[in-house]
């Protein structure tokens, strides 16, 4: 066997594996992260009235909250 036919082999052996991943079971979204999300959207829907342009991190409001 040839160096081209083996390297040609070994790629496509590659290309399968990686378009064909193993299907895992979806884990269960966690009660906190369903909190946090909720959260977020809720303090969205409160501030997004305002004129302008509007940028909030739910992480960072999270941290606010977290350190008073």
């Amino acid at each position: 066997m040839t160096l081209i036919p083996m390297m040609a082999a070994v790629a496509a052996a590659c290309l399968i594996a990686v378009a064909a991943p193993a299907q895992a079971a979806p884990k269960p979204v966690p009660p906190l992260v369903r909190a946090e999300t909720h959260f977020a959207f809720d303090v969205f829907a409160q501030v997004r009235h305002h004129p302008g342009n509007l940028f909030f991190s739910p992480y960072s409001l999270y941290s606010a909250i977290g350190m008073a």
